[in-house]
């Protein structure tokens, strides 16, 4: 680990700013020489998977950065500080209870380092209206088998008329079986990949072919991102998005995830917490 890293169950989170996320991939795509940077967004739900799923935890450990996409990973890192000097486990689940309870409700400073999600819906939008980094060529790869036919093409579309100087070259809908995949893409030759296969398939896609795509110096692996994007799925509201609580705004709109938020507020907190009382950090 190194001083710009905070682990969580073996995990490697970033700490930089979304700003400097930005001038470091910038600096990536000015500089032909520059090694390849994949970058993953890891929520709680992805971490609690990581645990039972050895090639979904060995490819965390091994991007190139991973964004803290979720506040329940900014919390456990909070709650590890908050016990660190206590070892009776009913006193750890006492403070991780309440401190949880708090946080989940509290606005969040965006002002300290690794005190608020990045989440990566918001950090491709950056990306996409950055004017330094947008003119680099950008190719989007959608889910064929997502929430709607040719999202990645709605999605460039929709980009293209917010942000008319994007250097969106192409996009294609597949699946991560499509052996054509890697050539239709070398054969555009772009800088930046996003993949939106979902979790975990996007990062074990991106793992497996990265070094087959030599044109890429970025790949990002952005889940739902198209959908909101393309206006199938709308964002929270700001207040819902700036205290942590998106989560029931989501919710509310859709509730078929009810087992998947289950998992990530209260699964995911009850064994950050269940360990830490075993004495695992």
């Amino acid at each position: 680990m190194n001083n710009t890293e905070i682990i969580i169950w073996d995990i490697p989170f970033t700490t930089l700013y979304q700003r400097e996320i930005l001038e470091q991939i910038n600096g990536i795509l000015s500089n032909p020489s520059s090694l390849q940077l994949f970058l993953a967004t890891p929520n709680p739900e992805i971490l609690l998977a990581s645990q039972s799923d050895t090639p979904l935890r060995q490819t965390l450990q091994h991007t190139s950065i991973n964004i803290p996409d979720g506040n329940g990973i900014i919390w456990a890192n909070i709650f590890h500080n908050f016990t660190r000097r206590n070892s009776n486990p009913v006193i750890i689940y006492l403070k991780g209870i309440s401190s949880f309870i708090y946080f989940l409700f509290h606005q969040k400073n965006e002002t300290k380092r690794f005190n608020k999600a990045i989440h990566g819906s918001d950090l491709t939008m950056q990306i996409c209206r950055d004017e330094t980094i947008n003119k680099h060529k950008i190719f989007l790869l959608g889910n064929l088998h997502g929430l709607i036919n040719n999202v990645s093409k709605l999605a460039s579309d929709k980009l293209r008329q917010e942000i008319p100087d994007i250097n969106i070259i192409g996009h294609y809908d597949s699946t991560t079986e499509d052996t054509h995949i890697v050539e239709k893409i070398n054969k555009l030759q772009p800088e930046i990949l996003f993949v939106a296969f979902g979790a975990p398939a996007q990062e074990k896609w991106i793992t497996e072919n990265l070094s087959k795509l030599p044109s890429v110096k970025l790949a990002m692996g952005v889940g739902g991102t198209f959908d909101f994007i393309a206006g199938i799925i709308p964002r929270a509201p700001s207040f819902f998005r700036k205290t942590g609580l998106e989560w029931v705004y989501r919710l509310y709109r859709q509730p078929n995830r009810l087992a998947r938020i289950f998992r990530a507020a209260i699964v995911f907190p009850y064994k950050i917490i269940s360990a830490r009382a075993r004495g695992r950090h």
